[in-house]
C-alpha cells in the first residue's frame, strides 16, 4: 500500500519532464535578431545576429552554401561571413534540440552585403570670428550623422538629397569637430575638420617715406598674428600687392607719376579679421619738366614750368606757382576734354605734346641708351625706346634733319652687300619700314617703324633708326621737314 503514492509521484514526475521536452520540442526554433520586416545588412567585416530558441546543438551557418564561422551566446547566435561582393547572398542556419525529443530545426534567409562605408563630404570655413559656424556636407541618403565638439553631440538623419547641416557652438582658439557618417547596414565614415576662432585682427605697423625722390619706392609692413595674414597694398585705389605674410615684408612700388599718392595697407586674418592703415606720400624725383608725368600735389620747378605752359596754351588763369595744387587739377582737365585726350588730370606726354604743339620741335637720338627724346622750345616732351644699328652698320651721329615723311612706304633693297639678293617689299604687314618712314639728310637713313618689337632697347639695325608702330606713328605727326635729329652715343 505504501509503494502506491510512490509510483504516483514519478508518474507525475515523468510527466512534467515529458511536457517540457514537448514544450521545448514545439518552440525550437531560429530567427534573426533584427526587427521583423526589415531587410538584413551586412556591413564591411560586419557579423549576421539570429535568436536561437531550445536549438543549441549541432550548429552549422552556411553563407551561398560556404560554412562560415558562428559563435552562440547566451541563446544568440552571431555569423561571420567575412568579407563578400556587394550584393544579395543567402544564409542557412541549422541546429539540432538538446533533450530526448531531438529535432533539427533550419532556415534561410537573404540578405544584402554592403562592404561600401559611406561617402562623406563637409563644408566649413577653416577660421572664423563669430562664435557660430554652419557646417554643411552630404553623404548617404537616410544616414545618420554625428557630431562631436568637445561636450557637445549633435545627431542628424541626412535628407533624401544626402544633405545635412548643423550649427555647433566654437570656443576660442582651434575648435575640434569630428562628424561621424553611419549607413543603414552599419557602416562608418569619419571625418575631423579643425576650425579656428578668432575674433582679434592682427597687429600692423606700417613704415613709408613721406617724400620719394625717385618713382620708384617701397612701404614696408609689419604684420603680428597667431598665424599666416593676407597683406594687401594699394596705391590710390590699385592694387599693387596681395599676398601672406608674416613679419615684416618689403613691398616695392612703382613707377609712380609725380604728385601725392595714397597708400593703403591692410592685414586680414584667416578668420577675417582685418587691420588697415593708410599713408599719404608725396613723389618728388625731378625738377625737369617732361622727365616725370606731374599730377596732384608734385611740386618744384617742373611744376612751375607746366602752369606756365598752361597760363600760355592751356586756358590756366591763375598764378604759376610751384604745387600742382587741386585748381591746377581742375584747369588740366578742362584742357585734356578739350583737346579730347584722356581726362585724368595728369600731365604726361600727350598732354605736353598738346600744349607745346606751336613750338619748335627737336628730336634726339642717344645710341649708348637707345632712346629718342622729342622736344619742343627746350621741354622734353616724351622719350622712346629705339633700336639703333648694330656694330657693324652704326647709326651715323651728327646734327641731321628730317628730308622726307612717308605714309606706308615701299622698302626697297638699298645698294649693300648684305640687301643684294633682296627684292622690294610693298606696303603692309611685314614691311621691314612699318606703317611711316621719316627719312633723315643722310640717304637710306631714317627713322621708321617696326613689326620686330622685340629689337626695341638694342643695336640691331643696318643702320636706321626703329621704332614700335604705334610710336612712330604719333611721332611722325610731329615732325616737319627740316626738323632737327640730333644723333650721339
Amino acid at each position: 500500500m505504501r509503494l502506491r503514492p510512490l509510483l504516483a509521484l514519478a508518474l507525475a514526475g515523468a510527466l512534467a519532464f515529458a511536457g517540457f521536452q514537448a514544450l521545448g520540442f514545439v518552440r525550437a526554433g531560429v530567427e534573426p535578431a533584427g526587427p521583423a520586416g526589415e531587410p538584413m545588412l551586412l556591413p564591411r567585416d560586419g557579423t549576421l545576429t539570429f535568436r536561437m530558441r531550445s536549438a543549441e546543438n549541432d550548429v552549422e551557418a552556411l553563407v551561398d552554401g560556404r560554412p562560415v564561422p558562428a559563435d552562440l551566446n547566451e541563446g544568440r547566435l552571431h555569423v561571420r561571413p567575412g568579407r563578400l561582393a556587394a550584393g544579395r547572398h543567402v544564409v542557412r542556419i541549422s541546429a539540432r534540440t538538446g533533450g530526448l525529443l531531438r529535432r533539427t530545426v533550419a532556415g534561410s534567409w537573404r540578405f544584402t552585403a554592403d562592404p561600401r562605408p559611406p561617402r562623406l563630404s563637409v563644408r566649413v570655413p577653416e577660421a572664423v570670428r563669430s562664435r557660430e559656424v554652419e557646417v554643411r556636407g552630404a553623404t548617404e541618403p537616410g544616414a545618420t550623422i554625428a557630431l562631436v565638439h568637445g561636450d557637445e553631440r549633435l545627431r542628424e538623419r541626412a535628407g533624401s538629397d544626402g544633405r545635412f547641416s548643423f550649427e555647433p557652438a566654437l570656443g576660442p582658439g582651434v575648435n575640434r569637430l569630428q562628424l561621424a557618417a553611419r549607413d543603414a547596414a552599419g557602416n562608418r565614415t569619419t571625418l575631423v575638420r579643425r576650425v579656428l576662432r578668432d575674433a582679434v585682427a592682427p597687429e600692423l605697423r606700417v613704415r613709408a617715406d613721406r617724400v620719394w625722390r625717385s618713382d620708384y619706392g617701397s612701404v614696408a609692413a609689419e604684420v603680428e598674428d597667431a598665424g599666416p595674414a593676407q597683406l594687401t597694398v594699394r596705391v590710390d585705389g590699385i592694387d599693387v600687392h596681395s599676398g601672406t605674410a608674416a613679419g615684416t615684408r618689403e613691398v616695392p612700388v612703382g613707377p609712380l607719376v609725380e604728385g601725392r599718392h595714397v597708400v593703403q595697407v591692410a592685414a586680414t586674418d584667416e578668420a577675417g579679421n582685418t587691420r588697415r592703415s593708410e599713408e599719404t606720400i608725396v613723389v618728388d624725383s625731378t625738377e625737369a619738366l617732361g622727365s616725370a608725368t606731374v599730377g596732384v600735389g608734385a611740386k618744384g620747378a617742373d611744376v612751375r614750368k607746366l602752369l606756365t605752359l598752361m597760363r600760355r596754351f592751356g586756358g590756366y588763369r591763375r598764378r604759376a606757382g610751384s604745387s600742382f595744387d587741386d585748381g591746377a587739377v581742375r584747369a588740366l582737365r578742362a584742357f585734356q576734354s578739350r583737346e579730347r585726350l584722356e581726362v585724368d588730370g595728369l600731365a604726361g606726354p600727350a598732354v605736353l605734346m598738346a600744349l607745346t604743339r606751336t613750338l619748335p620741335a627737336r628730336v634726339a637720338v642717344d645710341r649708348s641708351d637707345h632712346t629718342l627724346t622729342l622736344t619742343r622750345g627746350g621741354i622734353r616732351v616724351k622719350t622712346y625706346t629705339v633700336a639703333v644699328g648694330q656694330p657693324r652698320y652704326p647709326t651715323p651721329t651728327g646734327a641731321l634733319s628730317v628730308g622726307r615723311k612717308e605714309r606706308h612706304p615701299a622698302w626697297n633693297p638699298p645698294n649693300a652687300p648684305w640687301a643684294a639678293e633682296l627684292s622690294t617689299v610693298p606696303p603692309g604687314p611685314g614691311n621691314p619700314l612699318g606703317t611711316r618712314w621719316i627719312g633723315l639728310s643722310i640717304p637710306t637713313i631714317g627713322i621708321h617703324g617696326t613689326y620686330a618689337t622685340e629689337s626695341l632697347g638694342t643695336s640691331a639695325s643696318h643702320g636706321c633708326i626703329r621704332m614700335s608702330i604705334a610710336d612712330v606713328e604719333e611721332l611722325f605727326e610731329q615732325l616737319e621737314i627740316g626738323t632737327p635729329v640730333r644723333i650721339t652715343g
